[in-house]
Formats: C-alpha cells, sequence, structure tokens
C-alpha cells in the first residue's frame, strides 16, 4: 500500500482519470464501485427518478375510483416497468443500475404515497415496497463491497418526512438489519432505540418489532448477552416472557419462573 501511495503522488490527475475511466470501460466491477461510491457528486438527478415521477404524476385516487368499484390494489404500470427492468439488471450483474432504480422507485413511490388521502391509501400496494427493498438485499447477497454504502443510504432516507409510513420504514428497517449484521453495524441497534423511544405502549406491536430487530441483530453477530437483556428488560412482550420461563423451567429454576 505504501508503494501505491508514493505512485500515486507522482501522478497527475488527468493521468489518474484517463487510468480509471480506461480500466472501468471493461470492468462492470468497478463501474457499480464508482457508480455507488460518487454517483451522488452529481448535480443532476437519478435519472430514474426524474422519468418515474413523470410518469406517476397523473396517479391520484379519489372517491370515484371507489365508485367505479374499484376493490384492493390497483397495479401501477410504470412501477412494474422499473422493476422488470431492475431484475434485468440483477440478472446481468448490473449491481449499479440496479441500486439507482430501486433507490428511484422508493423515493417516488413513498411521494405518491404522501399525495393520497389517507382513506386512498387502500389501493397503494404496500407489497411494491417489499420488492424494491428485496432488490437491494439481494444485491448485497451478491456483491459485499454495496452493503456500507447500502446501509449509510438508509441510515440517512429514514429519517425523511416521507418514509413515517410503517409500510416504508418496516422496509428500510428490516433492510438495515441485514446489511447491519454484514458489516458489524452496532449503530442499527441505537436507530432502534431511538424509534422505540417514539413509541407510547412499549408493549406494542411495533415495539416488539423494534425489540425483535435489537435481539436478532446481536444474536446474529455473536453478542448473545445483549440479546439476553433486552428479552430480560422488556418481559411486558408476552413472546419474550415466556421464553424467559422455558428457558429458567430448563434450567430448574422453578421459583424465578413463578414470578
Amino acid at each position: 500500500m505504501k508503494t501505491l501511495t508514493k505512485i500515486l503522488n507522482h501522478v497527475s490527475l488527468q493521468e489518474l482519470r484517463e487510468f480509471v475511466l480506461k480500466q472501468a470501460n471493461d470492468n462492470e466491477e468497478l463501474q457499480n464501485a464508482i457508480l455507488i461510491a460518487f454517483a451522488e457528486r452529481l448535480q443532476a438527478e437519478n435519472p430514474y427518478s426524474e422519468i418515474l415521477r413523470t410518469e406517476l404524476a397523473h396517479l391520484y385516487y379519489d372517491t370515484d375510483d371507489i365508485g367505479r368499484g374499484e376493490k384492493g390494489h390497483i397495479p401501477i404500470k410504470a412501477l412494474d416497468l422499473h422493476l422488470d427492468k431492475a431484475e434485468k439488471s440483477l440478472e446481468y450483474e448490473r449491481f449499479g443500475e440496479a441500486i439507482f432504480i430501486a433507490k428511484a422507485c422508493i423515493k417516488e413511490y413513498a411521494e405518491l404515497w404522501q399525495r393520497q388521502d389517507p382513506e386512498m391509501r387502500i389501493f397503494l400496494d404496500p407489497n411494491y415496497v417489499i420488492y424494491l427493498f428485496d432488490i437491494l438485499r439481494r444485491v448485497i447477497e451478491k456483491t459485499e463491497c454495496e452493503t456500507k454504502a447500502l446501509f449509510e443510504y438508509c441510515k440517512k432516507e429514514i429519517t425523511r418526512e416521507k418514509y413515517i409510513e410503517p409500510t416504508f420504514r418496516d422496509a428500510f428497517c428490516d433492510f438495515m438489519l441485514v446489511a447491519a449484521q454484514e458489516i458489524k453495524a452496532d449503530e442499527f441497534v441505537e436507530l432502534q432505540e431511538n424509534f422505540l423511544a417514539e413509541e407510547p405502549a412499549k408493549s406494542s406491536k411495533n415495539a416488539k418489532k423494534l425489540l425483535q430487530r435489537q435481539i436478532t441483530y446481536y444474536r446474529e453477530t455473536g453478542q448473545s448477552e445483549k440479546a439476553d437483556l433486552i428479552i430480560e428488560a422488556n418481559l411486558q412482550i408476552e413472546k419474550f416472557r415466556l421464553e424467559v420461563i422455558e428457558k429458567r423451567i430448563a434450567s430448574r429454576k422453578y421459583d424465578e419462573a413463578k414470578r
């Protein structure tokens, strides 16, 4: 590494650019790495986001849709086409392109979601959100070099107002759990704790999900003691309480199990 540093110190910026462009021309892995690392430096917007925003601009559901007998989720052709393209990108290992498409779809679908009246959101399919994050999950399964970058992207985006809906926040958190396990990002637990602090009922379904993600993270990263502490501190959750009781019975600590 020292030799490489010395060489780079004697190479002009123009020479370095020309070398990188030449190498990237025939190296899709290098292209993807550059796209993920530096694309946000460009002033231009994600091109897929701009295209999708135009395609979704006319979509607005109202009571007329109910009057026409529309029931359940209404497929969105523009999203379906983008998802098909993302699948092709994954198939041909164009991971940078797949990530750009998924990010654009997540952003613009959230914007579409926010534009609808709350009672009209019954027409929006939450499975789109799940599927988009599944694309990102499959990217990091195939190429570990994108994991940290995507974790950082999620950490930044999840705090935005448009993602406050449980459909989006849960999808972000579930993906981040997978990524955090890969890169040993303990800050994921802090994020879940911050969301838990906003939860009024500590025995709610959402509180359980936030706690369970922490437990899963600690267990999958070899920190079972910390997972056990979370369980012991949250016996208001029935599942955790039963787990503690079973553990105490198995250890023949019958008096403690009765408490």
